[in-house]
């Protein structure tokens, strides 16, 4: 009787150990979580991790409604790049559907972000996403669920504001991975292909088989740095799916209804309504540099910057960012721009300015050497926020690094039509219809009377005499202190109440022994100037010629808005 029990209860107990794993796999193959507000059945996360790279949804050639473009691009059979700012592998060769018509979208602007976003359905059924539009790269990204637990800690669980491949039939490819780098977080993450549609003023453009990033864990950062619940994606102003030409209009301004006004985009061609005299022969192109090896951010070779029509002789690289507002120099230019500006002052990376700017100021910028073309920021675009009664912040900033570093953020972009040729590898600057650049400076007309012997006239002195009647000296010599390791010095001199700029550079040769360089003839300082005075590591010399062409590297030391001294002869100018 004993052994019989004892048999039966090993029996129950196997019976329920089978009945338990059998409810282990149920749990384990039907575990449901809410994505979206929708239940979600994630039946195998291997089979969602690597798919088939083989479509199985045959696609139908997308209709559009007939629109007859305003202007013919350019035919171009460059084949654009898929690789993004910092990716280590390509994604599947997909198929992509060309832009054969402009397809031009209504921005919105946030100015809590700030960016514009403009709305993609991802996926089929689609899932509609405000995605935001970034200068500084060429890569497609979007939040999904492989950047959320049980598959990446890239970002919080979220159940809104995401693209979740396993509710779309046309999700395809091998997730390969790939890394990329966002708000100074380096981003693990994984290629898919899928449907992608915007909607147009007039069609709407269907991508099939589109490239798209989906940020899965952070590189050694930590949830801690994981991307915020507010952020969807971004997309590069390059993408993949065109490799023709984008106009772009953007703006923060408000419409005569008071409804922020974001501007358009235009993929595959550029709007003309926006260009001066309609015509788009008005664009200027220039080429972009050379991209390096960890970035395909657009930069242009400024050559000059001018100041009501003076050339400040100062040469550099910009690249341009939608993200920032301000136009930011390296701290040198940006002091001596901000000295010049009306009640403009400069001092640890931010400027301050009037805030009733004249429109007749005229800062304007000349790029890759084209004297023929310069673009006037008209002056308002200069005044930031209000700080307290008439000062208010400036839109002119430092921060970069050196004069490879300029960066030009929507101060610039904003007022400009600019153009991003991907395909020819050119960015398009052309002057809008819809912007005031301000009227132009009127010049002063100095009056002299002279004797009528004008063949014996060679030469006119203005002499200064005091209160007594005594004859001033207006100007000095200038010696300056030799900081360690300088080899050149520049000295930038401002005449107050005209628009004249005057800079030398010169290479630093014999220094006395209190280690000093006096500059040579004829560089005066003269009274009624405010000077800067800059040292720098090397000087610039012509390799075929072997003549100087200024001072470059490091900025060592500078001391700038100084007024003349006339109490000493050679004035001294030191560095702290």
């Amino acid at each position: 009787m004993n052994i019989f029990l004892f048999k039966l209860h090993i029996r129950q107990l196997k019976r329920y150990r089978n009945l338990l794993i059998i409810f282990t796999i149920f749990l384990t193959y039907n575990f449901i979580t809410r994505i979206n507000n929708n239940d979600v059945v994630i039946d195998n996360i291997h089979r969602n991790w690597r798919r088939d790279t083989t479509p199985t949804t045959t696609f139908p050639t997308p209709t559009t409604t007939p629109f007859t473009p305003t202007t013919t691009s350019s035919t171009s059979t460059t084949t654009p790049s898929t690789t993004p700012s910092t990716s280590t592998t390509t994604p599947s060769t997909p198929t992509i559907t060309p832009i054969t018509t402009p397809l031009k979208i209504y921005l919105t602007f946030d100015p809590s972000v700030p960016n514009w976003f403009f709305e993609i359905d991802f996926g089929t059924p689609p899932q509609p996403l405000n995605i935001p539009i970034s200068f500084t790269s060429n890569l497609l990204w979007v939040v999904s669920e492989f950047c959320m637990s049980p598959l990446g800690d890239a970002c919080n669980v979220r159940t809104t504001n995401l693209y979740n491949t396993s509710q779309s039939d046309t999700a395809s490819g091998d997730y390969e991975e790939f890394t990329f780098s966002f708000m100074g977080v380096e981003l693990i993450a994984v290629w898919v292909n899928d449907t992608a549609s915007i909607v147009g003023d007039v069609q709407i453009q269907t991508f099939y088989q589109l490239p798209i990033g989906l940020p899965k864990d952070t590189n050694g950062n930590g949830t801690n740095a994981s991307i915020p619940d507010s952020t969807v994606g971004m997309i590069g102003i390059n993408p993949y799916q065109n490799n023709q030409i984008m106009g772009i209009a953007l703006s923060t301004l408000t419409d005569p209804e008071g409804d922020p006004d974001g501007g358009t985009l235009t993929f595959g061609g550029v709007d003309i309504d926006y260009i001066i005299g309609e015509d788009v022969n008005n664009i200027v192109y220039y080429p972009f540099l050379p991209f390096t090896e960890t970035d395909q951010v657009v930069r242009l070779p400024v050559s000059n910057i001018y100041f009501d029509g003076i050339a400040l002789n100062y040469p550099g690289t910009v690249s341009f960012n939608g993200d920032i507002k301000n136009i930011q120099f390296d701290d040198y230019l940006a002091t001596n721009i901000l000295s010049a500006l009306p009640g403009g002052s400069y001092s640890n990376g931010s400027g301050t300015i009037d805030c009733n700017i004249s429109t007749a100021l005229n800062l304007s910028f000349e790029f890759n050497n084209q004297t023929n073309y310069i673009w006037r920021l008209p002056a308002y675009a200069i005044v930031g926020e209000v700080i307290n009664g008439n000062e208010c912040s400036s839109t002119i900033t430092g921060g970069a690094n050196d004069t490879s570093s300029w960066v030009f953020g929507s101060t610039f972009i904003e007022n400009f039509y600019m153009v991003f040729d991907q395909a020819n590898s050119q960015l398009g600057i052309a002057a809008r219809s819809d912007i005031d650049y301000g009227t132009n400076i009127t010049q002063v007309n100095v009056m002299v009377e002279i004797p009528l012997l004008l063949t014996q006239i060679s030469c006119l002195i203005i002499t200064e005499y005091d209160q007594t009647g005594q004859e001033q000296s207006s100007q000095v010599q200038i010696k300056a202190q030799v900081v360690p390791n300088a080899s050149c010095i520049s000295m930038l001199s401002i005449y107050e109440y005209t628009p004249y700029w005057e800079r030398w550079d010169v290479i630093i040769e014999t220094i006395d022994p209190d280690g000093y360089f006096q500059l040579p003839d004829p560089l005066w300082a003269y009274l009624g100037a405010k000077h800067s005075f800059a040292e720098y590591e090397a000087a610039r010399i012509d390799p075929n010629t072997r003549d100087f062409l200024g001072c470059s590297e490091q900025v060592l030391a500078f001391n700038s808005s100084l007024y003349t001294d006339l109490t000493t002869n050679p004035w001294a100018i030191t560095f702290s």
